[in-house]
């Protein structure tokens, strides 16, 4: 809330338990918390996302992906720019699954000894009642 300290101006977020998602920012003035307060309607500025997982449970693994040896580690730019090839194949063949590609942290990249890899995430979001493989890849 440090980035909303406005005297003038209330915000209000709501966010899915289940997937971790903040699908409604609402701003109102003091006027509007008391026409709300009376259970009189109050139109306000606000937004709405995400709706389509709200209420489904966000399920993530980690996988690795190596990079090939012609790109390196020391380019971010071209690293992200394989992945961003790599992503519309995974794609494809994960149905469901979407591919987070952020490799900004230290532990983004590591370096093994048949090669380096991007470290990243898999997720999806799920109905309660689905079943999850504990091993969607198969490896």
């Amino acid at each position: 809330m440090g980035r909303y300290m406005n005297s003038d101006v209330l915000y209000l977020k709501i966010e899915d338990k289940a997937s971790g998602i903040e699908f409604v920012d609402l701003e109102f003035d003091a006027e509007q918390l008391a026409n709300l307060m009376n259970q009189s309607i109050a139109y306000m500025e606000g937004k709405v996302r995400g709706l389509s997982v709200v209420g489904k449970r966000y399920v993530s693994k980690t996988i690795q992906v190596r990079i090939p040896d012609k790109i390196g580690t020391y380019s971010k730019k071209e690293i992200a720019n394989y992945l961003l090839e790599y992503e519309r194949a995974f794609e494809k063949s994960n149905e469901g699954w979407k591919l987070d590609k952020y490799i900004g942290s230290q532990s983004s990249i590591s370096h093994e000894e048949d090669g380096n890899f991007a470290n990243l995430k898999m997720f999806q979001y799920v109905d309660d009642d689905i079943n999850i493989l504990d091993n969607p890849l198969g490896d």
